[in-house]
């Protein structure tokens, strides 16, 4: 069912639940009770919500959400990437030192520097896309063998052309995909929490790491540059 009170949507019953089941706190939880408890979880959910609920029912989350995610927020965040680039080499050229310098800053002894944070931020998005959509085999490869800016913005503009290529049909089975990498030794992870629990923070901690190395170096960027240009209505 679905009604209006003061003029506020209020959500179907069985949507709220679908919506419930399907966060990955709520799942986690649930995977860890204790295993003579899981059998009482339909009986409790019926009681709370007055139908029978499946503890672990898989909700499939559209293809247009994973393409909104990677074909438009990844592309603008990526075309911010791009521009911090433009700003430290426009702030290595007013000092009067060299932008290759500035790529081989990084915030810690222990961390990536500024051309590596570029380059996995730019892995990310790629890797999020192929996998998604079981086209890993056909991904642009690329070397990492970058020590220029213009070398890095070749590699942004060329991730940004590949996510360009997809539609939401595309990412319509993406959901229920078991998804791994090399890393994961054998480890597997359903789409949706691929997306939601690796790809997103990585990308952004990427991004945010690139931005923070330039800001900390004395390069002129702000929040603004930071959030690019914001999809004001007309």
């Amino acid at each position: 069912y679905q009604r209006r009170v003061h003029g506020t949507r209020i959500i179907p019953r069985y949507r709220f639940v679908a919506m419930l089941v399907s966060s990955t706190p709520l799942r986690g939880a649930l995977r860890s009770l204790p295993q003579k408890l899981k059998p009482l979880l339909p009986t409790c959910a019926a009681a709370v919500f007055g139908s029978q609920v499946q503890p672990n029912t898989a909700v499939a989350v559209p293809g247009f959400v994973f393409h909104s995610v990677l074909s438009q927020q990844f592309v603008r965040m990526l075309g911010n990437l791009s521009q911090f680039l433009k700003e430290g080499e426009a702030h290595a050229k007013a000092r009067g030192f060299k932008v290759e310098d500035l790529l081989t800053y990084r915030l810690a002894p222990d961390q990536f520097n500024l051309i590596r944070q570029v380059q996995i931020a730019c892995d990310t998005a790629k890797f999020a896309a192929a996998r998604l959509t079981q086209g890993e085999a056909t991904a642009p490869t690329f070397s990492d063998t970058e020590t220029t800016v213009e070398e890095l913005q070749a590699r942004i503009a060329a991730t940004v052309a590949y996510l360009n290529k997809f539609s939401p049909q595309d990412f319509e089975r993406s959901s229920s995909l078991s998804i791994t990498t090399p890393r994961w030794n054998g480890k597997t992870m359903r789409g949706s929490d691929y997306l939601n629990a690796h790809i997103l923070p990585n990308f952004y901690f990427h991004v945010t790491t690139a931005y923070a190395i330039l800001r900390h170096s004395g390069v002129g960027l702000g929040k603004k540059s930071y959030l690019g240009n914001l999809p004001f209505e007309e």
